[in-house]
């Protein structure tokens, strides 16, 4: 079942669906977590309970681009690259397990906490209509003491359609 649900999630991503991208993502976090619903009180418990020592996350995210190759401007169609901050208000010392193992060169580190991002448009234009994802990242905490995590990743500046 769960590889399914990530084969739809990664299908969706690849259509620029937003929506049912966020609702297959919050069915995988169910699904792992062994639970039934997303909001529902006893669930939460439950998640909570299943990582102990590991406190609730309080997150801000910040994004940023800039070219790059480092030129004065972004022309459509250009290389960006895409730079998203996840703020940890609730970073310290905790006796939680590691959420799973990645690989780092050649070696392997302990990731405590994983945090998918997707993100949209705000506006109709040449590539894709209002509310469609326009991309995906992934922000990983290897420390519990870490503050901030960011996650980078390149890719092409959308094109505008011309205004007249």
């Amino acid at each position: 079942m769960g590889q399914l649900l990530l084969s739809a999630f990664e299908a969706s991503c690849t259509q620029q669906r937003l929506r049912p991208g966020l609702a297959l993502a919050r069915l995988i976090a169910c699904n792992s977590s062994g639970v039934w619903s997303w909001e529902e009180a006893e669930c939460v418990q439950l998640c909570r309970d299943a990582r102990p020592g590991l406190p609730h996350p309080r997150i801000s995210v910040e994004a940023s681009v800039k070219s790059w190759m480092g030129a004065p401007h972004l022309a459509p169609g250009s290389t960006m690259e895409l730079s998203l901050t996840v703020h940890r208000q609730h970073a310290g010392p905790s006796d939680a397990p590691h959420e799973r193992l990645a690989w780092r060169g050649h070696e392997t580190v302990r990731i405590m906490e994983s945090y998918t991002c997707l993100l949209s448009r705000e506006v109709d234009g040449s590539g894709g209509a209002k509310g469609s994802l326009v991309a995906r990242l992934e922000v990983e905490v290897e420390d519990v003491l870490q503050a901030e995590a960011t996650g980078t990743m390149k890719m092409s500046r959308p094109r505008c359609l011309a205004t007249t």
